[in-house]
């Protein structure tokens, strides 16, 4: 549980030598901030959901514990709202955002009622698994970096590892342990590639049919249009660095 107190949830996340308060956690000019207010990155957000349910549990707890099938945006506004109170707003705004995540994720458990991937029916989730919360972060830091390369240009090495550091505070506010989060951006893909090519993402469906399907409900989502430009976008940004590595040069085009 983090703790109520500001002073020793800074210390938690490692952070020492905090900005004044009313700065909040990042200055002005951080790559956070700079790439945070972009606000194509956005397009990326059917991405970064479709990703974190790839991952059989996180998709359990989704389905059973928010109104995902009616609603599939509704939870994925709520965390990027978060995440932009955490970048842009005071410290006492963006900790208690975090503290606002971690309550709903308290209110997240349950088992698998069917198998999938290497998970069988009656796995326990928690939306508290470190693991858990781990992957549902790298799915928003890897599609930011996605559509920050794809729609506004390359990051500078330097800027690239800069926002990873900030995105790595980030995840410490939000209670993910330190001996979990890659240390850097050449860690951070290869822990992002391992995840895609290994057993614990589900690949019993196409990320691109499922975008179909949303698109063709006859309702569509609050917040997305049936069949908007928003999703058509969203079909095309999995490539290529949602896929393994070796399926990169022909998921890419």
């Amino acid at each position: 549980m983090l703790p109520r107190d500001d002073a020793e949830l800074l210390a938690l996340a490692g952070i020492d030598a905090p900005l004044p308060p009313e700065q909040g956690l990042f200055r002005a000019n951080s790559w956070l901030r700079k790439l945070a207010s972009e606000s194509v990155l956005l397009l990326g957000g059917g991405r970064a959901l479709l990703l974190e349910i790839a991952h059989p549990l996180v998709a359990a707890g989704v389905a059973e514990h928010s109104q995902f099938r009616e609603d599939p945006f509704g939870r994925l506004q709520r965390t990027l709202d978060a995440m932009s109170t955490i970048a842009f707003r005071n410290r006492a705004a963006a900790l208690e955002a975090a503290r606002g995540v971690e309550r709903a994720h308290a209110r997240v458990c349950g088992r698998l009622a069917d198998g999938a991937g290497r998970f069988p029916a009656g796995t326990a989730y928690s939306g508290r698994d470190p693991e858990l919360m781990l992957w549902v972060w790298a799915a928003l830091v890897d599609t930011a970096l996605v559509v920050t390369d794809r729609f506004v240009g390359p990051l500078a090495p330097e800027a690239r590892e800069s926002y990873y550091a900030d995105q790595r505070l980030v995840a410490r506010v939000l209670g993910i342990p330190a001996e979990l989060l890659p240390a850097d951006c050449a860690d951070f893909a290869a822990y992002f590639d391992g995840m895609l090519a290994g057993d614990a993402i589900s690949r019993a469906w196409s990320p691109r049919g499922s975008c179909r399907l949303r698109c063709g409900s006859p309702s569509g989502s609050r917040g997305m249009p049936r069949a908007s430009v928003g999703w058509r976008i969203c079909a095309r940004l999995p490539g290529p660095c949602a896929w393994p590595p070796r399926d990169r040069s022909t998921r890419s085009r």
